[in-house]
């Protein structure tokens, strides 16, 4: 048996990084209940975190719930044509319902993940946490 050493947590989180986030560890709106999936997708940072450690991030997927209201990912500057799991090459989106997790629940991606290494930036990442409501913070 191989044991894989974990991968380690960068001290700081910031807008415009991309890390794994569990759908299971999303914060859920008011009046809402936690989704129990472990379903994990690539996330684009949007905001610094709160006093309480919470961040905003937009999920990158090609297939997103309805009510997601997802965009183009290469409109913020995110590869969009980025196989799946099964080796399909599909169109990926961002979407723009942020969602809220805690700094701790972001899992970085694997270095052989097609967005490891990728960060959103400047005129991107204002768009992005524009067309969000999470502006800079």
């Amino acid at each position: 048996m191989v044991l894989a050493a974990p991968l380690p947590m960068p001290a700081d989180v910031e807008p415009g990084h991309i890390y794994d986030a569990k759908a299971g560890d999303l914060i859920p709106p008011e009046g809402h209940n936690r989704d129990t999936r472990r379903v994990k997708h690539p996330s684009v940072v949007l905001t610094h975190p709160d006093a309480e450690g919470h961040v905003a991030i937009s999920q990158i997927s090609h297939n997103h719930p309805e009510g997601s209201n997802p965009k183009p990912a290469k409109d913020y500057g995110i590869p969009s044509d980025i196989k799946t799991k099964d080796g399909v090459q599909k169109d990926h989106e961002v979407a723009l319902n942020a969602k809220k997790i805690h700094k701790d629940n972001l899992i970085p991606l694997k270095d052989t993940h097609p967005l490891h290494g990728h960060t959103v930036t400047d005129t991107h990442l204002t768009n992005l946490q524009s067309h969000t409501g999470h502006g800079k913070r």
